[in-house]
């Protein structure tokens, strides 16, 4: 605890950049991920697989700060948030999103997420249209081919086997 709450702070005091954060989860961190996104964990937008003291830190901490050291998964943790984003609501109550206004980081994520989920319902549909469309035919194994082996036997001898085994 008392190593990551002095990265912490000396994160808090110093340059907080992304560039500073990447290079500090680059030299302190164990996660792969989070290494190879330079520390982001991304957009955490609605429902995540993310840990309650994860989502708890994050919903206390603000736009610039740091986060206090949590436990997260067994590991210590702390939180900076570097930007965040509301959708803007109309009279109405009804999301209205200026895109131009969403940044691209966020975009991207959105446009990500959408296109993997396509590509899903894409991929399950074309199964679903080959396996409409297969002709499959279950033909009987032939009685007198070399490979027709009477497996009925060994499966006794192995049931023996573990008879004998497990009164021992």
């Amino acid at each position: 605890l008392t190593q990551v709450q002095q990265l912490r702070n000396q994160f808090a005091e110093g340059d907080k950049t992304p560039d500073a954060f990447a290079e500090l989860v680059k030299q302190n961190s164990n996660d792969d991920e989070l290494i190879a996104n330079e520390g982001a964990n991304g957009w955490n937008i609605g429902e995540t697989d993310y840990s309650d003291s994860y989502l708890e830190t994050l919903s206390n901490t603000q736009v610039g700060d740091v986060s206090n050291v949590f436990v997260d998964d067994g590991a210590y943790a702390f939180i900076w948030i570097n930007d965040s984003y509301a959708l803007p609501v109309d009279e109405a109550g009804i999301d209205a999103i200026d895109v131009s206004l969403v940044p691209q980081s966020l975009w991207n994520y959105l446009s990500d997420s959408a296109a993997y989920l396509i590509w899903q319902d894409d991929c399950q549909a074309y199964l679903d249209q080959l396996l409409a469309q297969a002709d499959v035919v279950y033909y009987p194994m032939p009685d007198n081919v070399s490979y027709n082996v009477d497996m009925s036997k060994a499966n006794v001898q192995l049931e023996q086997v573990d008879d004998s085994s497990s009164s021992s």
